[in-house]
């Protein structure tokens, strides 16, 4: 059985963004991992690894005459998402520690790299990078160049930004 210690849940994501699933299997169990992305508290984007809340033990829901588990859509108030290794999970994707998320602004960041690099994720910056919108004031002003060069005034530009 995985123990689960003290579970930070990701409240006060407007959106959160499921960017992949993975297997991770151990010598006494079976889960899933996600890699998440949602708003930051600090910074403007959070990305995050996290796992569905075990609800209970899958055996409780085999149904022996069929061969098949009967889950219920909810389990303590919280909807059943799937059966991982022994557990029906489901509730809220969170995560468990300080090194299991972190926050940037900018899909160059070198924070985020490092973090996809540590957790093992490095090779999902591409499929990350699709949920992020470039920076519209810094692309804009990046085509514009100053608003002297153009002839714009501050709030003319900042009307178009």
């Amino acid at each position: 059985m995985r123990v689960f210690p003290a579970i930070k849940t990701m409240e006060g994501f407007v959106r959160t963004k499921i960017i992949v699933k993975r297997e991770i299997n151990s010598t006494i169990s079976t889960w899933c991992e996600y890699l998440c992305l949602g708003r930051g508290s600090l910074k403007k984007y959070k990305a995050y690894a996290a796992c569905y809340e075990p609800l209970a033990e899958a055996a409780n829901f085999y149904d022996t005459d069929k061969g098949i588990y009967k889950l219920p859509a909810m389990i303590d108030g919280k909807r059943v998402k799937d059966i991982e290794g022994t557990w029906v999970v489901g509730g809220s994707l969170n995560y468990y520690d300080h090194e299991d998320f972190t926050e940037f602004d900018s899909i160059d960041d070198k924070k985020l790299i490092n973090w996809l690099n540590f957790m093992q994720w490095d090779e999902q910056l591409s499929a990350i990078r699709q949920y992020i919108k470039p920076d519209d004031n810094r692309m804009l002003r990046n085509i514009f160049g100053s608003k002297k060069s153009i002839g714009l005034t501050e709030t003319e530009l900042d009307t178009y930004l």
